[in-house]
Order: structure tokens, then sequence, then C-alpha cells
């Protein structure tokens, strides 16, 4: 995560909002998910995963926050 990525992230929060930034260096994405136990609805906004890991891992939130629901 670089300055320009934090200072983007700055400008999208609305007020009374913020931001959790992870930086994961190894780990089952169901198992990060699931130790954040679905409390935080946000959004996943960039990763280094491929493509079908990102699509998994984006299910995998969903799927806890709907459970949460």
């Amino acid at each position: 995560m670089d300055d320009s990525f934090m200072k983007q992230l700055g400008t999208e929060l609305a007020p009374g909002t913020a931001a959790l930034v992870l930086l994961v260096v190894s780990a089952t994405e169901d198992k990060v998910v699931q130790e954040l136990g679905g409390q935080y609805q946000g959004k996943l906004l960039q990763t280094n995963l491929s493509a079908e890991e990102e699509e998994r891992l984006r299910e995998t939130i969903d799927a806890v926050q709907a459970q949460r629901a």
C-alpha cells in the first residue's frame, strides 16, 4: 500500500466512517474473514491476489455479511 492509495482512500471515506487496512503476509482467506467475525460492514478495495482468489475472498466476505444481516 503506497501513499497514493492511502490518500485516495482518505478522500473516499464518508465523514464519521473509518477504514481498516490489513497487511496479511500469509493466511487462508476464509480464516481471516472468520477471525474478523463479520463485524465490519465494509468492502474489499485492493489485493494482490489472483482474480480467482480475489473472487473467492469477495464471496466469503459476502457470505459472512449475509449471515450477520
